[in-house]
């Protein structure tokens, strides 16, 4: 298996994600959390920046499916996918919209199809046929 630095070199991400690994994606990953379970979390994020993190998400999937990643580490993706999902809601398409639904997958990419708890009054118009 090809290292976690040469993957993401090779699928030519930033510098910043080449550097930080995994760990730094697990670090946002989890703050993602702790902003979304926050009370002020609109206050602490907006729609682009939450959407980034669900990107960096993705790039974990990656590493996962491409690079050795130790048990340890993998528990803790575990983990904060159990407390993202227990402060999001599930909606039925893509949050960018229906189009990216064949691109990607409700059911390996189930991270890009849940709102914040938070913001399920707010977002309900927008997301009223997928509640």
């Amino acid at each position: 298996m090809i290292s976690t630095r040469d993957f993401l070199k090779k699928q030519n991400y930033s510098e910043k994600t080449i550097d930080g690994g995994i760990e730094r994606l697990l670090k946002k990953w989890e703050g993602l959390f702790i902003k979304v379970h926050s009370k002020n979390m609109m206050n602490d994020i907006d729609f682009f920046e939450y959407l980034n993190e669900l990107d960096g998400r993705r790039i974990i999937k990656e590493i996962l499916e491409n690079c050795f990643v130790d048990e340890g580490i993998r528990e803790k993706i575990k983990q904060f996918d159990r407390n993202f999902k227990k402060v999001t809601f599930e909606i039925s398409h893509h949050i960018s919209g229906k189009h990216l639904d064949l691109k990607y997958d409700k059911n390996k990419f189930w991270w890009y199809y849940r709102v914040p708890n938070a913001k399920k009054e707010i977002w309900k118009l927008y997301y009223a046929s997928s509640l």
